[in-house]
């Protein structure tokens, strides 16, 4: 199961993968849910046809189908089943003329835009030239007024905290020497010259750390906690428990 949610999640749905038709595409489905009233968290995936139909079948469905299912008779599973029914019905037939429809205009933005982008990129690269010789001024003269204040009081507290927030990583990667030692010489007493396919499997499983077999080298990152709550008061987006948990998770995976 996890392996497919995984390779879902990395699945490319969309059949057009140029960067700016993916962001268009999406903005254009969130600004017409919004334009509906469709507030909230939505989820979906496939090909744009599909996310088309999607949207067009759930407008369908809450206009229209909410109040004729309040007039069907008989028990919950009758009623699901007819639902059910109705909404491929109306799936097959509008995803019928979504197709056709989506491949039009496709072809037509295709056809356009050799067109239309070299006039584009002649009004949009001035503003973009601009934009980045404010932001290079605006950085100069902040960087003017907060550095000499860095210098006076930040740096030196800073680096006293990296100090102290140094000495437990190196401790924690020399346990977990110790530790990567200890089993490789297990494997190494188990090594079989004639199975050598074996024996890397099990050379793999000896590399995968359980939280508990980690302990020893992962515990040395504990002590980061009030040191980096120090550093929060400077760097807001500090948070102890959940940097010291990345850290212990990276130390686990790095043999």
């Amino acid at each position: 199961m996890s392996m497919f949610r995984t390779a879902c999640w990395y699945a490319w749905g969309m059949e057009n993968r140029d960067p700016i038709h993916v962001e268009a595409f999406q903005n254009a489905i969130r600004e017409t849910r919004w334009s509906l009233g469709r507030w909230g968290w939505w989820s979906s995936g496939g090909s744009e046809t599909q996310l088309l139909a999607d949207i067009i079948n759930d407008e369908i469905e809450y206009q229209t189908l909410g109040k004729i299912y309040s007039k069907i008779p008989g028990p919950w599973i009758i009623r699901s089943k007819i639902r059910d029914q109705v909404l491929k019905t109306i799936d097959t037939l509008v995803s019928a003329a979504v197709n056709p429809a989506w491949a039009a205009m496709a072809k037509v933005v295709e056809e356009l835009r050799p067109k239309i982008e070299p006039e584009i990129k002649k009004l949009v690269d001035p503003l973009g030239k601009q934009k980045k010789e404010i932001i290079e001024k605006m950085k100069d003269g902040v960087v003017g007024v907060i550095n000499p204040i860095m210098d006076e009081h930040v740096i030196p507290h800073l680096s006293k905290l990296l100090d102290i927030i140094k000495s437990p990583v190196v401790e924690g990667y020399e346990e977990l020497e110790k530790l990567l030692d200890k089993q490789f010489s297990v494997f190494a007493s188990k090594f079989n010259p004639s199975q050598p396919e074996e024996n890397f499997r099990d050379l793999d499983y000896f590399s995968r750390w359980s939280w508990w077999e980690a302990r020893p080298a992962t515990s040395r990152f504990d002590v980061m906690y009030e040191p980096l709550w120090a550093l929060q008061t400077i760097f807001s987006d500090i948070y102890p428990w959940s940097t010291i948990y990345n850290g212990q998770d990276q130390l686990r995976k790095n043999p």
